[in-house]
């Protein structure tokens, strides 16, 4: 049997397939001046985001993510009235990761369908961290919280924060499968 005859057939497929598909993403940064802004609203399909406090006066967004088959893999961070929504959601082949530098004050919300979120904050603002399938850890300052917690299917950890629906800090996060973690420092 003439193999090479034999395979020739099997390499086109994969190769017609692509003709018309975006492949890729790519890695970007934007540093962008918080003045104005209550917070910031980050969303991923699949992969993780990342939000970590910094000194600096900017809030820095960095992505590395791509796909195969959506046009829609290029986010661009976007004003709507007092919030920057990163929203980086582009259907179930394509995903990425989310590293937010943060200035104190700013409230935030990251929501990962599949993956994981991490939060840490310098000082309290209102903080959201939920995943359907991964794990959510929340590093925020110690104290009380006016806090809503989910777990579905998984393990929950609470540590130097307590619910206190009179704080003047909301605290939401939700598993549906996977972990929570929340540290209070």
């Amino acid at each position: 049997m003439d193999t090479a005859r034999f395979l020739a057939p099997l390499a086109l497929p994969p190769l017609a397939l692509l003709a018309g598909c975006h492949v890729g993403g790519g890695d970007r940064s934007w540093d962008i001046d918080p003045t104005g802004l209550q917070g910031v609203e980050l969303r991923v399909v699949n992969g993780s985001i990342d939000v970590v406090p910094t000194p600096s006066q900017y809030l820095t967004i960095e992505w590395s993510g791509g796909g195969i088959g959506n046009a829609r893999i290029h986010p661009e961070p976007e004003r709507i009235g007092d919030v920057l929504v990163f929203d980086a959601r582009c259907g179930e082949t394509c995903g990425g990761d989310v590293i937010v530098y943060l200035p104190d004050g700013l409230d935030v919300s990251a929501t990962v369908e599949k993956g994981d979120v991490w939060i840490e904050l310098a000082e309290k603002a209102d903080v959201r961290g939920c995943t359907a399938m991964g794990s959510v850890d929340l590093v925020v300052p110690a104290g009380a919280w006016d806090m809503s917690v989910d777990v579905g299917a998984g393990s929950m950890f609470v540590d130097g924060v307590v619910h206190d629906p009179q704080s003047a800090f909301r605290m939401d996060a939700c598993v549906a499968a996977g972990d929570l973690w929340i540290t209070g420092y």
